[in-house]
């Protein structure tokens, strides 16, 4: 079986509003393990909506959505084992499969996002090591694991300094701290050098591209700039909002004015030279020597 981190089949989410509804709809989408896939598209097609779904941060089966299948794998990296989590299962669980997905988040996932989001009457050091403090890690520990990893990506090591004194380069550098703390194994990176001159954007990006790939993280990244997303891609996602109706695999009961987002061609990075892929986007990619399976 091939290694993905992420395997979803049949989203469908959609606001309801008296001005418009919107639909976002993924037939099938497989995320393999240690990637860093790219989302492009128009704005307003659905890219962060789907990666919102995919990084558990909004619950299915409320709210306008469904997935028929939904699975997430956590890698054991001293074993080389594989657990692979049902999500429909543990959301039929109710309460108690809620804190499960609760807990796949914290424990296998990272957010960098376009605003950072830090606390700006925290330090530095305390913003990057809170991940770490809520998944149980001692103060000494998480400080630790915050030094070196800013270590990386900050020039200086005034990490007592307050988060809201920091320049916007530093301001985004502490975010990607942040975002790898605690080692995630997928992570999450939406916009994230807006603001920031292109030699900036390239730095950062540097420098999240050698972490993530000595640790074997899988990215999903959203980002407008499309030759930064070639550059530091090994797989593209192509989105299209689509204003003029349903494929016969949506449900009638939306209009067919309504907007439908959805992918519509995925690419591959083979020898440095981008190619289409197939449209479900089937990566093969070495199967694990032991894998196990759990709701």
């Amino acid at each position: 079986m091939d290694q993905y981190a992420i395997e979803i089949r049949g989203l469908q989410h959609f606001y309801d509003s008296s001005a418009r509804r919107f639909l976002l709809y993924v037939d099938k989408l497989n995320i393999p393990m240690g990637s860093i896939t790219s989302f492009l598209g128009a704005s307003g097609c659905g890219k962060t909506t789907l990666q919102t779904r995919l990084g558990l941060l909004r619950t299915f089966g409320v709210n306008h959505s469904a997935v028929d299948m939904f699975r997430i794998t956590e890698r054991f990296s001293r074993t080389s084992r594989l657990v692979t989590h049902d999500i429909v299962e543990l959301l039929k669980k109710g309460k108690s499969g809620m804190l499960e997905i609760e807990s796949l988040r914290r424990r296998l996932m990272g957010f960098y996002l376009q605003t950072g989001e830090l606390l700006p009457t925290l330090t530095i050091k305390e913003n990057v090591a809170m991940p770490l403090r809520l998944n149980g890690v001692s103060i000494r520990e998480a400080n630790r694991r915050a030094e070196e990893i800013l270590g990386y990506l900050l020039d200086n090591s005034d990490f007592d300094k307050l988060a809201f004194d920091s320049s916007g380069g530093e301001y985004q550098r502490i975010a990607l701290a942040r975002a790898l703390a605690h080692n995630p194994q997928i992570l999450f990176v939406d916009e994230p050098t807006s603001s920031l001159d292109v030699p900036n954007k390239r730095r950062v990006l540097d420098l999240m591209a050698k972490i993530v790939h000595e640790e074997k993280t899988t990215v999903l990244m959203i980002n407008h700039d499309e030759i930064l997303a070639r550059d530091y891609s090994d797989f593209i996602v192509n989105f299209r909002a689509n204003p003029d109706g349903w494929s016969d695999l949506i449900s009638k009961k939306f209009r067919p004015c309504d907007g439908f987002g959805h992918p519509v061609s995925f690419e591959a990075k083979v020898d440095g030279t981008w190619v289409a892929v197939d449209p479900k986007f089937q990566f093969h990619v070495a199967p694990s020597k032991e894998e196990e399976h759990v709701a």
